[in-house]
């Protein structure tokens, strides 16, 4: 696939205006580059297609797979580049994509949690049954997917103390604090997302084994940031 979209690139630099000092190539080249004319605001045409998979990372079979599955859940026919022959017209999922470390949302930098752990934590309604939930981003994926480029959450889920210890909680006779208590390990449960379905960073305080009773370290967060600006939607 990726031979596929850096032959088309060729093509489209090659009929680049640029190329051409002669005026009837010049208007010729005009006319054959379509993106030179139709192109759409924010659409990238091929040889923008075939740069940004150039210098984005191959991503893991796992991490792949789960992306193929998201996109297959919105009712969309995606197809596993590697999952030969092609049937007649199959929208394939490149194998690549750039990981930055950030991205903007209505002036608002979220991070994965390694560049900034404080602008990874987010509260986000689920793609699937919309349910609240919160977690930590851990990937950014940003991949050009029909011409627009798109950008993609892997977010490890927080992990729920049981319920006899919920009860035991200053908060959870209190909700009008908007704080709850998670662990502090990871859960190793991912979801994707999209930066849409994003509703507020948390604010989280690490707290020490024995906190509330609780045996072990445990995270407090609070979701008072979200002042329904964003719906999730």
């Amino acid at each position: 696939m990726c031979t596929q979209v850096a032959r088309h690139g060729r093509s489209e630099a090659f009929l680049s205006e640029e190329q051409f000092t002669d005026g009837p190539l010049r208007g010729l080249a005009h006319v054959l580059d379509k993106d030179s004319h139709s192109k759409a605001e924010n659409q990238l045409d091929t040889a923008e297609v075939a740069r940004i998979l150039a210098v984005g990372k191959e991503l893991l079979p796992a991490s792949y797979q789960l992306l193929l599955q998201y996109l297959r859940s919105t009712g969309q026919p995606w197809w596993d580049c590697e999952n030969l022959p092609y049937p007649e017209g199959a929208v394939l999922l490149p194998p690549r994509a750039k990981q930055p470390p950030e991205f903007k949302l209505d002036g608002r930098t979220f991070s994965c949690r390694k560049s900034h752990p404080g602008n990874s934590a987010i509260q986000f309604k689920r793609p699937g049954d919309n349910l609240i939930v919160t977690g930590f981003i851990e990937v950014i994926w940003e991949i050009p997917l029909q011409e627009q480029m798109r950008t993609f959450c892997v977010v490890d889920l927080h992990s729920v103390p049981p319920p006899f210890i919920l009860q035991q909680l200053p908060f959870t006779m209190r909700p009008h604090l908007n704080t709850a208590v998670v662990d502090a390990q990871p859960s190793r449960t991912v979801c994707i997302i999209k930066p849409r379905h994003i509703l507020t960073h948390l604010t989280v305080y690490k707290r020490p084994k024995g906190t509330f009773g609780i045996d072990r370290d445990i995270l407090t967060i609070c979701s008072s940031l979200n002042r329904g600006w964003r719906t999730g939607d």
